[in-house]
């Protein structure tokens, strides 16, 4: 796909055609050699711009750990033999950390392998971790290296003077829809550790991870509980079906949302009524949603019962307003703040703003996750008795949301936090 750009000039236009497309990042691996030559006092020029060409190409550079650990030793005994003034150990080795943080403050650090790693030949145990890291990075990975084993080993490996010389690759301007790659290469040490920490203690439905991060969901969102599901559909259609949502109801929503805002409302019976979107905020129009409310009730034959607004682009729908029609008809507000999470509203967060919140960790979502899930967030500060019809208590909302979720997709995993959160 290509987009053409006029650039506008004072003598002629110009006509720039820029190639748009999903662009494989690639990845280069530091030796231990080349991490010590890099931070030493005097770095051949050779590998400097090696390593500055990279980075300009968009290439992520990588150190493993295990080399950064060997390095200060190696850069301190270094240090005291090249100093004009006598150095303690102690003092060389402050020394050898400081540059090897200001080298590494805009690379990757690569960590937690875990997995057995085999003899290589010849190689050492670190060159051997190191090819498992090459492996662990994919096919797009490269080793910078002046090792003569390492080069002689994999093909992988390259010289800086190799590097160098190599052809310029094509510009392309890369427009992804989500970078979960990026993001998960800035935050790549606490995944792993957080996953290495998981495998250790194997509670892998209702672990300590989900009680931790309700807690802090309810906290980020300001809200007394949080409950955590399968989806963001089911934090949807868990809530309606604790209202006891059915054939008959109304439930107003916007059109300019993902299906699954819908679909809920239709997979327990009841009516989807759209009402159109503001022109300035592309959230649900608050004038609009008062007069479908009038036109079903109106019309007799449908039971005017919630409001699902939808918080989009970060930016949460007009509340106020909505709450002041809500309240005048009766209806629950049910928050869709799957894309609106971290907005603010007159200072207050996205999630917490109806009666009930829902949203998702869909990895395309502000706060995604590595797979699905979802969460429902809800607060004893409201008066259920009236945003309810006077059957609905807090209590009654969480048990209820508790009976139901044993029977929804996978949100039966979330069952027992459900219970302790009515606590």
């Amino acid at each position: 796909m290509g987009v053409c750009l006029h650039l506008l000039s004072s003598n002629s236009p110009k006509v720039l055609f820029l190639i748009l497309r999903k662009k494989k990042m690639s990845h280069l691996l530091l030796a231990l050699d080349t991490l010590i030559e890099a931070c030493s006092l005097h770095p051949t020029e050779e590998l400097l711009h090696a390593i500055s060409l990279a980075q300009s190409r968009g290439d992520r550079l990588w150190v493993y750990v295990g080399c950064e650990w060997l390095s200060v030793p190696i850069m301190a005994h270094g240090l005291r033999l090249a100093s004009k003034t006598p150095l303690t150990w102690r003092e060389a080795q402050w020394e050898a950390r400081q540059k090897l943080e200001t080298f590494l403050s805009d690379k990757n650090r690569l960590c937690a392998i875990g997995e057995p790693i085999e003899p290589l030949g010849d190689l050492d145990p670190v060159s051997s971790q190191l090819l498992a890291c090459l492996e662990q990075l994919g096919e797009r990975a490269r080793l910078l290296t002046n090792d003569a084993a390492l080069l002689a080993y994999t093909p992988r490996a390259i010289t800086p003077a190799v590097l160098l010389n190599e052809p310029s690759p094509t510009v392309v301007v890369d427009l992804p829809f989500v970078d979960l790659v990026s993001q998960q290469d800035r935050l790549r040490p606490q995944l792993e550790r957080q996953i290495q920490g998981v495998l250790q203690h194997g509670q892998y439905i209702l672990g300590p991870e989900n009680r931790l991060l309700e807690r802090k969901l309810s906290e980020f969102v300001q809200v007394d509980h949080v409950l955590l599901c399968s989806s963001g559909t089911d934090a949807l259609l868990l809530p309606l079906m604790a209202y006891e949502v059915g054939v008959g109801d109304a439930i107003f929503t916007t059109p300019f949302t993902f299906f699954a805002t819908a679909e809920v409302i239709h997979l327990l019976g009841a009516t989807a009524i759209f009402v159109d979107i503001d022109r300035q905020t592309f959230n649900l129009d608050p004038i609009k949603l008062e007069q479908a409310i009038e036109q079903v009730i109106s019309e007799g034959k449908l039971r005017p019962r919630g409001v699902i607004p939808v918080d989009l682009f970060g930016l949460p729908a007009d509340y106020e307003a909505i709450r002041h029609v809500s309240q005048k008809y009766g209806l629950f507000i049910l928050e869709d703040a799957a894309q609106g999470l971290g907005g603010i509203y007159h200072d207050r967060p996205a999630g917490g703003l109806g009666d009930v919140g829902a949203t998702s960790f869909f990895p395309a979502k502000p706060l995604g996750g590595y797979g699905d899930g979802g969460a429902i967030a809800v607060s004893t500060s409201f008066d259920w008795d009236q945003w309810s019809h006077g059957h609905l208590t807090i209590g009654h909302f969480i048990t209820q949301i508790s009976h139901f979720s044993s029977g929804v997709g996978g949100a039966s995993s979330v069952g027992n936090p459900l219970y302790r959160s009515s606590s």
